[in-house]
């Protein structure tokens, strides 16, 4: 299973934040750097992986409320897809 565990410093920008998910899920070039465009995404990993995505993203330093829903959706999206296991920590 493949592993992969987010740098929570890449989480302080939206912008940026949806560059680097799609740089290290190697999202496909149309990917919409949205949380639709992320749910759909992530429901179409079609291998098994790991994610490890750092609880603090949901703090107001880094994306708030944007990243509280940022992560619901990876959990979402988790029991959605069986190749998706997501922990947070």
């Amino acid at each position: 299973m493949k592993r992969i565990v987010l740098d929570s410093a890449r989480f302080h920008d939206r912008k940026e934040a949806h560059r680097y998910l799609k740089e290290q899920f190697h999202f496909p070039v149309y990917y919409g750097e949205n949380l639709d465009a992320l749910h759909d995404c992530l429901g179409e990993i079609a291998e098994p992986v790991e994610v490890l995505v750092p609880e603090c993203i949901v703090e107001d330093t880094y994306l708030g409320d944007y990243g509280a829903v940022l992560l619901q959706i990876f959990l979402d999206t988790a029991g959605e897809n069986p190749n998706l296991k997501v922990l947070v920590g």
